[in-house]
């Protein structure tokens, strides 16, 4: 049972994964009977702070090498760009 919810699980991140890079998700799947909204807000804000903590370290580096953290800095836009949801988990 516990796997099969943690395969679940795997299947609607990859999901969210997919919207956030823009790509093409399946409006039309059964959502399990465990994915309430709680659960879904846990589940971004998880990948939120994720996020930010990924961002932060990317700006330290930056910052090491002398770079000015600014988003009209073309090195921190391109930085933020480059920046994948694979890179963050």
């Amino acid at each position: 049972m516990i796997r099969d919810v943690k395969q679940k699980l795997m299947a609607i991140q990859e999901e969210v994964d997919k919207a956030v890079q823009g790509m093409d998700v399946d409006n039309k799947a059964t959502l399990p009977d465990f994915l309430t909204p709680q659960k879904t807000l846990d589940i971004s804000v998880k990948n939120m702070k994720a996020s930010l903590v990924k961002i932060s370290e990317k700006f330290d580096e930056l910052k090491e090498q002398g770079v000015d953290i600014s988003l009209k800095n073309p090195r921190v836009m391109m930085m933020l760009k480059d920046l994948r949801i694979d890179n963050i988990r």
